[in-house]
Order: C-alpha cells, then structure tokens, then sequence
C-alpha cells in the first residue's frame, strides 16, 4: 500500500512539474560582498569586514533532462561596489552547475513548485576603479584578479505554461586578492536574486 501512494505521488510531480529541454533566463536582485583587509586597515579607519550591498543581474541558459536534474552555465554581476570610501569594484561571474529540483506535487497547491539546489565551479573576475590608498601597509591594488572557485546555491522555482520563476540565493566563497605575492583582502559574496525563464 505504502508502495502504490509512493509511487502515485511521483505520479503526480511528473504530471504536473516535468518538463525536457533547453531553457534560458534573465533577472536581477542584491549582492552582498563582504571584504575583510588582511595587512592593516582600510585607509578610512575602518577595521574588520566591510558589508557593502550592490545591484547585480543574472543571466542563464540550460538544460533539463528530467525532473530532477539539469545543467546551467551561467553570467552574475555586481556593479559598482563602494568598499569603505577606497574604492570601487565590479564583479562578474562565470558559472558552471548541476542543478537538483525537488518538485513539491504532493498537493494541489504546490503542484507547479519546486526547491532546488545547485553546486559547480565559477570564474570569478573583479575590476577595480576609483582606488585610493587601499589600506595602511597593504601592497596597491591590481587592476583585475581572476579566481576559479566552487559554486553554490538555493532557490524555489515556480512553472506556468513555458514559463517559470525563480528566486534564489547564489554564494561565492572566499576569494583570496593578492599583488606582488602578497594577500591584500579577502571577500565573499551573497547574491539574492529574481528571474523569469522561458522552455523552448
């Protein structure tokens, strides 16, 4: 019996969640960018980490196999990010994941919705502008760092017709910035994002 309202349920997610193809999206939301100095201060005083939140947008193409598993390349960006009045920063990933849905039909109401989770690699590559004196004791920033790190993320996903919508929470972690052999700052970052796709 157990068995047969098992199998009835999956019954019910594939019916109502499923989908296989090609799929590709676009939204936008907040990035959070935490940066900490690793030699001396900033040059404004400030010590410790520094919180700074940022617009950023998301750009993303796919592919689903079934309803459980699908692979996403995708392009984040941070823009403009103020660090403790010394400067100014970009930030524009590259990502590479496996993405896993959990479809929620086991009700009516939940029918067309599903949690997710996401886990792969990215590039990350910053630019900085708009330096002052970095921080007291510390080596001059370099133009751009270039970092390949692991990727991961949440979200929830709705689906109506060839449509969908996601909201998700994307992290990066610690990134090591050196010039010249020595660490100048580390940072991570959060992004809360939005986005609406489209099947094909």
């Amino acid at each position: 019996m157990k068995k047969k309202i098992f199998y009835l349920l999956l019954l019910t997610t594939y019916n109502s969640y499923a989908f296989q193809g090609f799929y590709i999206g676009a939204g936008s939301g907040i990035a959070t960018i935490n940066t900490m100095p690793q030699h001396g201060i900033f040059s404004t005083g400030n010590n410790g980490t520094q919180v700074t939140n940022t617009p950023a947008s998301t750009f993303y193409w796919g592919y689903q196999y079934n309803k459980f598993i699908a692979i996403q390349l995708e392009y984040n960006s941070a823009y403009n990010v103020k660090i403790a009045d010394t400067y100014k920063m970009n930030q524009n990933l590259l990502v590479f994941t496996a993405v896993g849905s959990l479809p929620l039909g086991f009700t009516q109401i939940l029918s067309n919705f599903a949690i997710f989770a996401k886990f792969g690699a990215e590039y990350n590559v910053i630019n900085y502008f708009d330096v002052n004196s970095i921080c007291v004791s510390c080596s001059p920033l370099p133009n751009s760092s270039f970092t390949y790190m692991p990727a991961y993320g949440i979200g929830i996903d709705y689906q109506f017709n060839n449509f969908g919508i996601r909201a998700e929470l994307d992290n990066t972690l610690n990134n090591t910035v050196s010039n010249n052999n020595i660490s100048i700052f580390t940072s991570n970052s959060n992004y809360y994002l939005g986005s609406i796709y489209y099947k094909f």
